[in-house]
C-alpha cells in the first residue's frame, strides 16, 4: 500500500495501541474508521506529547479527493468543524486516512474536553481505591437512573475499563 499523499510505502505501526498503516514521510495514518473513536478515548499520551506531535507535523490536508490506499476507491471528505480537520473516509472498505498530526489533534481535542478531564480524574480516583471503596462506588453507580447520557456512558466505561484491567473481572450493567 502506498501513501495517498506522498506515495511512499505505508508501514505497519501502532498509534495509541491501535494497528495502523503509517507513512514515514508525511506521518499520515490509515486505520479502520471504527478504530478512530477508540483512539480518542485512550489515555496513554499526555497533552504535552499530543501538542508536540501536532506541532512537529508539516503535512497539510489535501484539498482534492484521494484514493484509498487499501482498496483504491475514491475517499469522501468528512469535516470535523470544531478542529478544522478534513478526514478522508472510504465507504467501500471502512478505512480512514488521517494526514500527519490529525490523529493527535483529534485526541488532543478530546483530552481537553471538560467531560474528559473529569473522566480522567475519576479514572485516577478509581485506580487508587481499595476493594471495599470500589464495591461501594459500583453499588452507587448502579443506583443512578440515567446512564444514557454521554457522561453516564463515560462513567460506566471508566468503571468497566478499570475494574476489568485492575481486577480482571467482567461486569454486567
Amino acid at each position: 500500500m502506498q501513501c495517498p499523499t506522498c506515495e511512499l510505502e505505508l508501514v505497519r505501526g501502532k498509534y495509541a495501541g491501535a494497528n495502523v498503516r503509517e507513512c514515514t514521510g508525511c506521518q499520515g495514518a490509515l486505520l479502520a474508521t471504527t478504530r478512530a473513536a477508540k483512539i480518542e478515548r485512550r489515555v496513554n499520551k499526555d497533552v504535552p506529547e499530543l501538542v508536540k506531535e501536532v506541532a512537529n507535523t508539516t503535512a497539510s490536508d489535501t484539498d482534492h479527493k484521494i484514493r484509498c490506499p487499501s482498496c483504491r476507491a475514491e475517499m469522501e471528505k468528512r469535516q470535523i468543524k470544531q478542529l478544522g480537520l478534513s478526514i478522508d473516509d472510504c465507504h467501500q472498505c471502512g478505512m480512514s486516512w488521517f494526514d500527519g498530526g490529525e490523529l493527535a489533534a483529534l485526541q488532543l481535542c478530546f483530552e481537553k474536553d471538560p467531560q474528559t478531564v473529569e473522566l480522567n480524574r475519576m479514572r485516577e480516583r478509581l485506580s487508587s481505591m481499595t476493594e471495599e471503596e470500589r464495591l461501594e462506588y459500583e453499588a452507587n453507580i448502579s443506583k443512578l437512573k440515567d446512564l444514557g447520557s454521554s457522561l453516564g456512558q463515560a462513567i460506566r466505561g471508566a468503571t468497566f475499563d478499570l475494574t476489568s484491567s485492575y481486577y480482571g473481572i467482567w461486569m454486567s450493567w
